[in-house]
C-alpha cells in the first residue's frame, strides 16, 4: 500500500513567491491594464461623491447618480472578470509556460468558466454558514464559534476541492470535484497552512500601506485606490501561484493504493 504523499507546505509556498518575483514582467503586462480600468471606473464612481442611499436626501441629480451606479457595477465586474483572466493567465504561465500576451490577460470563455467555479465554491461557503445559523441561535453568547466553525469547514472545503480551479484554467477536465477530493486526502489543514502562509506577508503590507496612507490623507484618492487595485490583482495571483504549484504535486504525487 502506497502512503498518502505529505503536502509540503514550506516549499510550495517558496515556490509561489518564486514564480510572482521570478516573472514579475509578463504579471505586470497581464495586469497592468486590467488594474487601470479597475482605478478608472472606481474614480469615476467616485466623482459623484455619493452613493446611492444618500441620493434622495442630498438632491443628487439622476445623471449623476447614473453615473455613480453604472460606475460601480463596472467597477466591480472589470475587478472580478480582470482578476480570474489574470489567475488563468498566472495558472497557465507556471503550468503550461504560455507565454506572456501582447497586451493583457485576454478574456475568454476559459476565463469565465474559472470565474462561476469562484463562483460557486463561495456560495458552498455560504451555504455551510448559513446552514449554521439556527445552531447559532440555539446557543446565544457563543455564536462567534458556530460562525468560526462554519469559516473553517468552508475553507477545508476549499482545501479539498481547489485542484479544478487550476484544472479549469488549463484544460484538464479528469481533475473534477471528486477528482481534487480523492487527490487531497488527509492534506487539507497542510494545504489550509500554505495559503496562510502565502497569503500573509501581502496582507500585513497591504494593512500598513492602508494605515500610511490615512495618516497622510492619501486612502481615499487616487493614490488608495491604486494601492487597493494592484494588492487585490497581487493577492489573486499568489493564490493561482499556489493552486499551480499545488496541483502539479498532487498530480504528480503517489496515491494510496
Amino acid at each position: 500500500m502506497t502512503a498518502q504523499a505529505r503536502f509540503p507546505v514550506l516549499e510550495i509556498t517558496r515556490k509561489t513567491y518564486g514564480s510572482l518575483f521570478g516573472d514579475l514582467p509578463a504579471l505586470m503586462r497581464a495586469a497592468a491594464l486590467w488594474a487601470a480600468f479597475v482605478i478608472v471606473l472606481r474614480a469615476l464612481a467616485g466623482w459623484t461623491g455619493v452613493a446611492p442611499e444618500q441620493a434622495v436626501e442630498s438632491g443628487v441629480g439622476g445623471g449623476a447618480l447614473l453615473v455613480f451606479s453604472l460606475s460601480s457595477l463596472g467597477a466591480a465586474a472589470m475587478t472580478w472578470l480582470g482578476i480570474s483572466a489574470v489567475a488563468v493567465f498566472w495558472h497557465r504561465r507556471i503550468l503550461l509556460g504560455e507565454p506572456e500576451p501582447a497586451v493583457m490577460a485576454p478574456l475568454g470563455g476559459r476565463v469565465l468558466l474559472y470565474l462561476l467555479a469562484w463562483i460557486l465554491l463561495g456560495l458552498l461557503g455560504m451555504a455551510v454558514v448559513l446552514a449554521g445559523l439556527p445552531l447559532a441561535l440555539l446557543l446565544p453568547g457563543l455564536e462567534w464559534a458556530v460562525f468560526l466553525g462554519g469559516g473553517l469547514l468552508t475553507g477545508f472545503l476549499v482545501a479539498r476541492l481547489h485542484l479544478v480551479l487550476p484544472a479549469i484554467a488549463i484544460g484538464d477536465p479528469a481533475t473534477n470535484m471528486a477528482a481534487s477530493w480523492r487527490m487531497t486526502e488527509g492534506n487539507a489543514l497542510r494545504v489550509l497552512g500554505a495559503i496562510f502562509l502565502t497569503a500573509l506577508p501581502l496582507t500585513v503590507l497591504a494593512i500598513l500601506l492602508a494605515l500610511l496612507a490615512a495618516a497622510l490623507g492619501l486612502a481615499a484618492g487616487a493614490i488608495g485606490s491604486a494601492l487597493q487595485a494592484a494588492f487585490e490583482f497581487l493577492h489573486a495571483t499568489l493564490v493561482a501561484g499556489l493552486l499551480s504549484h499545488s496541483y502539479s504535486f498532487f498530480k504528480s504525487a503517489p496515491r494510496a493504493a
